[in-house]
């Protein structure tokens, strides 16, 4: 099979322009006989929005096996915390294209290469890791300083009342529900709360 390669290069300002990328990227490939298959240009999009629109589509070409190879200029191209980079090239991984960065000199079409991406995953996990207890630090300290009360109650007290009392003179979860334009769900939680 021909290697039929994609780049794809990204700025984040329309005053910036990504022809030094594509010519070094583009004498890569000739350096290696990669065939280029299609060159996947956003201009404008910053690296934190995963819904760039030649990203996606070089994503969604790699999938239908458009291509086996896909060249990017540096790893922040294909986004900018690891977690992203690391499911876009997961993405890429899973439909079988290789993966080249220029800058950083990572192959993928090696076993050193492997396993600077494999690393760069555990790294990633790492780091939501650490954001999702950073996160519950902050909860748990803000409800101690009285800052934070959680999601806020849809339904006031005093109706969750009103259904337990509503409930309690005889009438039935559904009827309930019904006459307060709630779920059974809900009344079942007033009558809960109300006990």
């Amino acid at each position: 099979m021909v290697n039929l390669a994609a780049i794809y290069a990204r700025v984040s300002t329309n005053e910036q322009t990504t022809d030094n990328q594509i010519t070094e990227l583009q004498a890569l490939a000739a350096q290696r006989s990669l065939t280029i298959f299609k060159t996947y240009e956003d201009i404008g999009y910053s690296g934190k929005n995963d819904k760039r629109p030649q990203l996606q589509a070089m994503l969604k070409d790699a999938i239908a096996g458009r291509y086996n190879v896909l060249l990017a200029w540096h790893i922040d191209r294909l986004g900018r915390s690891l977690v992203d980079v690391v499911n876009n090239v997961q993405t890429i991984q899973a439909a079988n294209v290789e993966l080249i960065l220029h800058q950083q000199s990572i192959d993928t079409t090696t076993p050193v290469g492997k396993a600077m991406i494999s690393m760069c995953a555990v790294f990633a996990e790492l780091e939501l890791s650490m954001m999702k207890e950073r996160q519950r630090m902050g909860i748990q300290r803000a409800r101690l300083e009285g800052k934070y009360k959680g999601r806020p109650e849809s339904i006031p007290k005093a109706s969750k009342v009103l259904m337990a009392q509503h409930v309690a003179a005889g009438n039935t979860l559904r009827k309930t529900a019904a006459h307060f334009n709630v779920s059974v769900g809900t009344i079942q939680r007033a009558v809960a709360e109300h006990r």
